[in-house]
């Protein structure tokens, strides 16, 4: 099954891409839960199936310390002066998803288009097949939606899963903390069932 995911997303998305369509641990089809934002907003030199492991899936951990290792040898943002190895919204992510524990999430945005906002992508990149042809083939039971553009497209689609929105990690405005995001985390395997 992997093999044929595999081959179709090839297809979607060509290969090599630019793309990155999502990022998770292993089988994207043992994912039960979707984390939806609007679109990667660090662009990787290193491409999609650089992470790619035939037979067991994405290797996020190989993904996590390139995408660490770029972000600080590329130095700091203009108008900055030090660099973290992670962004804010990364770092939220990161708490989230350790305390969704054994839950498999899949980090996924409704463009694959690496820029870092919404206002950078051309209108030819915001393409949403990657992401249609992952929420059709992995039929997820819940998507967690960050973001009002990402609640706004999902409120546009006939799904099965639940969807619960969320502020984008990047709002200061919602408290977003790391314990937050970690409790966060902890109510996803509630749902999910497996606390």
């Amino acid at each position: 099954m992997l093999t044929t995911f595999e081959n179709d997303l090839k297809a979607v998305i060509g290969h090599p891409t630019t793309l990155r369509p999502f990022v998770c641990n292993g089988s994207p089809l043992d994912c039960t839960v979707f984390l939806v934002g609007l679109n990667p907003a660090t662009k990787l030199k290193a491409g999609f199936w650089d992470f790619w492991v035939p037979g067991v899936g994405f290797d996020r951990e190989a993904w996590f310390k390139t995408y660490v290792d770029e972000r600080v040898a590329a130095g700091p943002n203009p108008g900055k002066t030090r660099v973290t190895k992670a962004s804010r919204t990364r770092r939220l992510i990161n708490h989230m998803i350790e305390g969704a524990g054994s839950v498999k999430v899949l980090e996924t945005n409704i463009y694959s288009t690496e820029k870092a906002s919404l206002s950078d992508l051309h209108p030819n990149e915001k393409e949403t097949a990657p992401f249609d042809f992952l929420l059709g083939r992995i039929k997820p039971r819940l998507l967690v939606a960050f973001g009002i553009d990402a609640h706004r497209h999902l409120a546009k689609q006939k799904l099965d899963a639940k969807v619960l929105e969320i502020p984008h990690f990047a709002d200061r405005e919602a408290g977003w903390s790391n314990d937050k995001a970690f409790k966060l985390g902890e109510q996803v395997k509630v749902f999910v069932g497996t606390a």
